[in-house]
């Protein structure tokens, strides 16, 4: 591709995709996993790093990883953090291929998975809805905040207990 693609079209894309796989050393929140996940297309991925924030072996294929010591002395990993001796995940390759071959051949289990994981990133934006947000004490000091509810003298006493 030589163009971005919008919101729209990313999703259609990973939509398209039976599983995606990433077998990946460290992730950060794991955004292309839980896209994936969002466009309902079934997920393999390695059961380290951020992305077991929500990835789970009921929505989403996990795979078992060593941790072994990040050897790149003069990269940009090490440079980075200016850390030596970290480490990062190097997954399991027959555990990763029996869960492709697992997915590929079952539809029904492709599709199971694939709805376990949809409706896991729904729950993921549950928190940041609107409504959530709202009658949360900091929204008190925004310039648009809506109107903080007053307690009853009740609950304010037993707030107060």
């Amino acid at each position: 591709f030589e163009e971005r693609l919008s919101a729209a079209d990313m999703q259609a894309f990973l939509g398209g995709f039976d599983v995606l796989i990433s077998l990946h050393r460290s992730e950060g929140f794991g955004l292309p996993l839980a896209e994936a996940m969002g466009a309902q297309t079934a997920v393999i991925a390695t059961g380290w790093s951020g992305n077991l924030d929500f990835m789970t072996g009921d929505n989403s294929r996990l795979i078992p990883a060593r941790l072994v010591p990040l050897r790149d002395p003069d990269g940009p990993y090490c440079r980075q953090s200016g850390r030596p001796g970290q480490v990062w995940a190097e997954p399991d390759r027959i555990a990763a291929i029996d869960a492709l071959l697992e997915l590929a051949r079952s539809e029904a289990k492709r599709r199971d998975l694939a709805y376990a994981g949809l409706r896991a990133v729904r729950d993921l934006s549950e928190p940041w809805r609107r409504e959530a947000l709202d009658v949360l004490p900091f929204r008190a000091f925004l310039p648009d905040a809506p109107p903080q509810p007053t307690p009853s003298p009740a609950k304010a006493r037993k707030a107060r207990r």
